[in-house]
């Protein structure tokens, strides 16, 4: 029998997007890009990942800043086994650093974030080489803003001799609540959705429970629900109940957590439970740290507690893979916070490959959902089916076509009877985006801001169909490159800074490589950039690529229509497409191309 690696080995084994991003964070920094934050969903390790950062230049000083006991513990712990021979200090409330030989402290925020502080006083605001925010969502706040001024790495011309790294989970835009002012740009980017088709979390399946919840009268904050009229709501309506009903019909022998507004919502819920035959305890703020382990602890096991009820306890810095079902009975606008919870049971293990969601909200409510996360609509039904699947089906129809599809239920329900109309939307998708552009970028989507500009580098054998003028050129750079038949594809969009960002997408022998290549405030600005880019590296590529080129609105030619039909493009499309639409339509993956096409859309 092979040797079973364990559980310490699998948690520390060095995995592909965590490479990635310790050479984009390095890239960056080599380009100037000194306040850097990492995107990166609940559940993939971003502590392991910083602290694998951290290793590989060499554990310079470090200050870390985190506002949970779990998430301090959690970093430590993972650090001390990274290093054994680190010296790290802890700095909160019973604890202090040693200032004078710890290479790394990580610190309460209630502890140092306060004005005047002087165990803040006390650090040498020259002395860390790095500074780390974890959960960095909660950055803007005052008491975070504090270390980092103290630091001198906030504001219009930060010390750019330090290194600030920044990681969060949260899919928000960032770039209306101050955290433009805190990092320079997001570095990398792996989503959860992402995440799930590579196989590193595990899939979702969503239900949408229906309650007797009311959130007309709720207040809301800048951000989210006001708590005081949220709890108010909650306790006015049966919600325990259901959730307890819902538990006892679909969930026994399982491992489940539930999320609730307050303690005494909790402890209804608990109490709920109970009277339906679960085994359950409840978590809040006040429960002493040692019975919050045992209680975690006994929950992991087998035939024991199998319902854990918590307060936004859970939310951060705890990992309990074990957990198979997860109950969202405290409602919120926040996509962060509701990734959060949701993220708490995406953990893989040899014996879960999925997690069950349960949204406890009627759909008229304007809430964060499943559905939502993955970028279904509101009207979505959510019956246990996996959100990710129906997501990617919904794109190939709707984000390539254009096709709205606000107020549809279901895959079933988004059937589309789009013969007579599939020409108009087929050149709607191809057309001149509007974009301060020479090139022809295409806008899959009118509700995104996403825009694509692809090509296909020619094959050794086909060097010889490149116009002569550019055929040096194309050799030399497909030859450097190894781009050889490659499909090159670049994308821009709005990241969560509220920056324009570009990435290049190659994809060669079913393997794609994705590199980021710029970004800017300014789309106009980041399009001129890109496109001069284009023009000097692929300029065997720029007469195909200039939308103002007069061949562009000639009919399509014999050769592109043999390619198209035998791609499932029907002769009385082909009969009507210019040189240009061909041309694009050429680059489009097949697989949309034969969903375009078909007689009904489903």
């Amino acid at each position: 029998m092979g040797h079973q690696p364990s559980e310490a080995q699998v948690k520390y084994e060095d995995r592909p997007y965590q490479t990635k991003c310790l050479d984009a964070v390095e890239r960056a920094r080599k380009e100037g890009v000194t306040r850097q934050l990492i995107v990166m969903a609940t559940g993939l390790g971003k502590t392991l990942t910083v602290g694998k950062l951290l290793a590989r230049l060499g554990w310079p000083n470090t200050y870390g800043i985190m506002h949970r006991e779990e998430l301090l513990n959690q970093m430590a712990q993972t650090f001390r086994t990274l290093s054994p021979s680190l010296t790290l200090g802890i700095e909160k409330a019973e604890s202090s650093a040693n200032l004078a030989a710890d290479k790394v402290i990580l610190a309460s925020v209630q502890t140092v974030g306060r004005k005047g502080s002087p165990r803040l006083a006390a650090v040498d605001p020259a002395w860390p080489r790095v500074i780390l925010l974890d959960e960095s969502h909660h950055a803007p706040a005052a008491s975070y803003l504090t270390v980092l001024d103290h630091f001198s790495v906030y504001g219009e011309n930060p010390d750019r001799t330090k290194l600030l790294i920044g990681m969060t989970a949260t899919p928000d835009r960032l770039d209306e609540l101050g955290y433009d002012k805190i990092f320079d740009d997001v570095v990398f980017r792996y989503d959860l959705r992402d995440a799930i088709s590579d196989g590193w979390l595990a899939d979702v399946r969503a239900w949408r429970i229906e309650s007797d919840l009311d959130l007309s009268s709720v207040k809301r904050s800048r951000t989210d629900f006001v708590e005081k009229d949220l709890a108010q709501a909650v306790a006015e309506s049966k919600i325990d109940k259901t959730a307890a009903e819902t538990w006892s019909e679909r969930c026994r022998g399982k491992k489940n957590l539930f999320f609730c507004v307050d303690k005494a919502h909790a402890y209804r819920t608990a109490e709920a439970l109970k009277l339906s035959g679960a085994k359950a305890e409840v978590i809040v703020d006040d429960t002493p740290t040692e019975q919050r382990r045992t209680t975690i602890e006994l929950f992991r096991r087998l035939n024991t507690i199998d319902a854990i009820v918590n307060v936004g306890v859970l939310t951060e810095g705890v990992d309990i893979p074990e957990i198979q079902n997860v109950h969202i009975l405290r409602p919120t606008a926040s996509r962060s916070l509701y990734c959060q919870m949701l993220g708490r049971g995406t953990r893989k293990t040899e014996t879960k490959s999925f997690v069950e969601i349960f949204d406890y909200t009627n759909q008229e409510h304007d809430i964060c959902s499943a559905g939502q996360i993955f970028g279904l609509p509101d009207s979505w039904e959510l019956k246990g089916q996996s959100v990710q699947a129906d997501a990617k089906k919904l794109e190939t129809v709707e984000a390539e076509l254009g096709l709205k599809v606000d107020g549809a239920k279901s895959i079933a329900d988004l059937v589309f009877k789009v013969k007579e109309r599939r020409l108009d939307l087929i050149k709607g998708a191809l057309a001149d985006t509007g974009l301060p552009s020479r090139l022809a970028w295409i806008r899959p989507s009118p509700r995104k801001e996403r825009w694509v500009i692809s090509w296909r580098n020619e094959t050794k054998e086909a060097l010889s169909r490149v116009p002569f003028r550019f055929r040096s050129n194309a050799q030399e750079v497909i030859s450097q490159n190894n781009l050889w038949g490659a499909y090159e594809r670049i994308e821009i969009f709005r990241n969560e800074l509220g920056r324009y960002e570009a990435t290049l997408h190659v994809t060669q022998d079913n393997r794609t490589i994705d590199r980021k290549l710029a970004s800017n405030p300014s789309l106009a600005k980041l399009v001129v950039e890109i496109e001069k880019t284009v023009r000097s590296t692929r300029s065997h590529k720029i007469t195909l690529l200039r939308k103002d080129a007069s061949w562009g609105y000639e009919p399509s030619s014999d050769a592109q229509r043999n390619v198209l039909k035998r791609k499932g493009v029907p002769d009385d499309v082909l009969a009507q497409l210019t040189k240009r639409e061909a041309s694009s339509l050429i680059n489009i993956p097949p697989a949309t191309i034969k969903t375009w096409f078909s007689e009904v859309i489903a």
